[in-house]
């Protein structure tokens, strides 16, 4: 397993294309079978979302927020319930002091966030959710 260590991403570390590599890696990882349905219950609790408009798409900040995050180190974090660090809170001032901007309600990318979701993971995947309550920011 890889070293657990839950430092933020930050804008004097390269802490942009530290983003776009998390975003990368949950999008290349979430359907494994193994992260499946801690991708899914990712996607139905996330508040904040990243947008990568570049690629056009998404991550969920409190994946995307941390330094070389894996869906491993994320299943730590939780089984160990690593509060200290492993918070949505510090990840998205974290995540908002990188990328020098803040999370808001746009109105245009709820309907881009439903189909990448449903590209990702099955059509569905937000039965039930309220996504009045998502705010993004994007990767300038």
């Amino acid at each position: 397993m890889q070293n657990l260590s839950l430092n933020f991403v930050d804008k004097q570390a390269d802490g942009i294309n530290e983003i776009r590599s998390n975003i990368a890696r949950f999008n290349q990882k979430a359907n494994v079978t193994s992260n499946e349905y801690r991708a899914r219950d990712l996607l139905r609790r996330t508040r904040y979302w990243v947008y990568d408009e570049a690629t056009d798409i998404f991550g969920p900040s409190k994946f995307v927020g941390f330094k070389l995050m894996t869906f491993e180190c994320y299943d730590a974090s939780v089984a160990t319930k690593d509060t200290g660090k492993f918070n949505g809170t510090r990840t998205r001032k974290a995540i908002e002091s990188t990328l020098r901007s803040r999370f808001v309600q746009v109105p245009g990318l709820y309907e881009k966030l439903t189909i990448w979701a449903e590209n990702l993971l099955g059509e569905g995947v937000f039965d039930g959710v309220c996504a009045s309550k998502w705010r993004f920011i994007q990767i300038p």
